[in-house]
């Protein structure tokens, strides 16, 4: 079960990340295009609602994330997408604990609790 919903955030988070840098967005701004509006695909809209037609595994996981907080989204992202930085490295949860407040031990914990509750929502 863990590698089916690895596999789900693999591709949700890969997903999310190739919309952002198809759209113009680079490095850490996909996040805070994220974290400002979650429905990206549809046009910049204002809304909530992730819905990606082309894919049902990634439009049940994008309805399962409303579930979750931003910050487990983004940890989730940061964890399995890959977001690239201006010098194009990849950011990763080292980057995250310099530049904010979510140390390592608390970006595991975040990211332990939100596949949890993500695999307990999924399960069908």
């Amino acid at each position: 079960m863990t590698r089916r919903i690895d596999g789900l955030l693999s591709e949700w988070a890969e997903d999310i990340v190739l919309n952002n840098h198809k759209s113009g967005f680079s490095g850490i701004n996909v996040v805070e295009k994220i974290l400002r509006d979650p429905g990206i695909s549809t046009g910049g809209s204002r809304h909530r609602v992730h819905w990606w037609p082309r894919n049902k595994r990634i439009a049940a996981m994008s309805r399962a994330m409303h579930q979750i907080d931003e910050v487990s989204q983004i940890v989730l992202i940061i964890h399995y997408g890959r977001i690239l930085k201006e010098d194009g490295t990849v950011f990763t949860k080292h980057d995250l604990a310099k530049t904010s407040s979510i140390g390592l031990r608390r970006f595991n914990e975040i990211r332990r609790k939100a596949v949890t509750k993500l695999q307990e929502i999924t399960k069908t």
